[in-house]
């Protein structure tokens, strides 16, 4: 599938690197910071693309557990 397909439907680059990138590394969790410098996105951008996954339910934030 053409990335220029999934930019257009999932609406952003780093909303489609962040929905692959969690998808391939599923069920894991990830910090903010981990998942920014591992797509190569800024933490701000990931924050708000994970904003918006979680408005719509596809993702869920958890606290880090001591």
């Amino acid at each position: 599938m053409s990335k220029n397909i999934l930019d257009n439907l999932f609406g952003s680059k780093p909303r489609v690197k962040l929905i692959k990138f969690l998808y391939r590394n599923y069920p894991r969790g990830f910090s903010v910071g981990e998942i920014a410098h591992r797509t190569q996105e800024s933490p701000t951008t990931i924050r708000q693309e994970l904003s918006i996954l979680r408005q719509i339910r596809l993702v869920n934030k958890t606290r880090k557990r001591p």
